[in-house]
């Protein structure tokens, strides 16, 4: 019987086969890495944007559109946050009246009193003794649902930074009040929490093997200056700002519109040299505010040049061209969306869309679409 021996190369290969198989298999590597990666990828996604623009709603929304619970500290502290928002709303209220102009009936004196004089005691109090005293409850509900001089107030909410749920959160009240009472998805959704600290989620993509990296970024001047230290291997952008702020003036800086400080904002994250190549997608956020405003605030009362009068679609439109106009590299895709951030059924629709786009432009980007 004879043995065989296996001999390699028996037919040895030039050198220019050799280098061309080695590309080759260096080709099949890097494909095959890629494909591997696009299979079961994370996503970095950056959520910038002004502060009070809807951020943190949406990363909630987020999890909640696809199927993660939310944050546990988020739903600990909903019933103080939102009996916060509630009751920090009525006493800047009670406090702007009379600078406002609004006249009240005198015999309400009395309630508005309780409530400039209880409201902090109360929430400092209130994580841990969960009690808010009668007579400050009672202010409350009689301001709200007999003092026509408060929903003035909330119509013109603007001129004091009056929350945008404050409303809401009145509307309310007998539930907040109630110490059996369960906060909703809704309620949290609806609060508003300053973000002090940059934070990250990973998020499954419901339905995919892919996942989100989301970053969420503090809003106000002091925070931004932190934001660039993050821009690396980003694969996209969400800009949110608050469309309704149109007629409203920054906390930090009484002087200056939020919406012009949104602009310049957005001017400068499309200069930025990390994220140049990087696609865009705005969230013109807050419309259902903004469509409220319109025929009492009127747009061209901040923007001289606009002439669409107190229509819809002429003043979102308005808006959105100038907001793609300030976009520095040309060459990039940028999106805009008007989007209702604490209306789940809303936002489903857009996130979705998002998403797919991105796991799309990923995929061309790879060659494998």
């Amino acid at each position: 019987m004879g043995v065989c021996h296996s001999k390699g190369n028996v037919y040895p290969s030039t050198q220019e086969e050799k280098e061309t198989n080695s590309i080759i298999n260096k080709q099949i590597q890097e494909e095959a890495k890629i494909k591997e990666k696009n299979d079961n990828c994370t996503y970095k996604v950056l959520l910038l944007g002004p502060a009070d623009s809807g951020k943190s709603t949406f990363l909630k929304q987020l999890r909640i559109i696809n199927k993660m619970p939310l944050e546990e500290c988020d739903i600990e502290n909903a019933k103080y946050t939102c009996i916060s928002n509630l009751l920090l709303s009525m006493k800047l209220i009670c406090q702007n009246l009379d600078s406002l102009n609004i006249s009240y009936n005198e015999g309400n004196k009395k309630y508005i009193s309780v409530v400039l004089n209880k409201v902090d005691t109360t929430l400092s109090e209130y994580k841990e003794k969960k009690i808010i005293p009668e007579d400050l409850m009672e202010a409350c509900k009689k301001l709200y649902n007999e003092e026509g001089a408060i929903k003035e107030c909330l119509k013109v909410g603007n001129q004091i930074n009056v929350l945008d749920s404050a409303e809401y959160f009145m509307n309310k009240m007998d539930n907040l009040f109630d110490p059996n009472y369960v906060t909703t998805n809704d309620d949290i959704l609806h609060q508003r929490s300053p973000t002090q600290q940059i934070s990250e989620t990973t998020i499954p993509i419901h339905g995919s093997n892919d996942r989100l990296s989301v970053y969420d970024f503090g809003g106000s001047r002091s925070q931004r200056l932190k934001w660039a230290a993050f821009f690396d291997n980003v694969d996209l952008m969400i800009y949110i700002f608050a469309i309704s702020a149109y007629d409203q003036n920054l906390l930090e800086d009484p002087t200056v519109n939020r919406l012009k400080d949104a602009e310049q904002l957005f001017k400068q994250l499309s200069r930025n040299k990390i994220l140049w190549h990087k696609n865009i997608v705005i969230f013109f956020n807050k419309i259902d505010i903004f469509k409220k405003k319109l025929s009492i605030s009127p747009v061209s009362k901040y923007y001289p040049d606009y002439n669409g009068g107190n229509d819809y679609a002429e003043a979102a439109t308005y808006f959105a061209k100038k907001f793609i106009k300030l976009n520095a590299n040309k060459n990039r895709t940028v999106s805009t969306h008007l989007t209702w951030a604490t209306d789940t059924r809303h936002c489903s629709t857009i996130i979705k869309l998002t998403i797919q786009s991105l796991q799309q432009y990923a995929l061309s980007s790879a060659g494998l679409s």
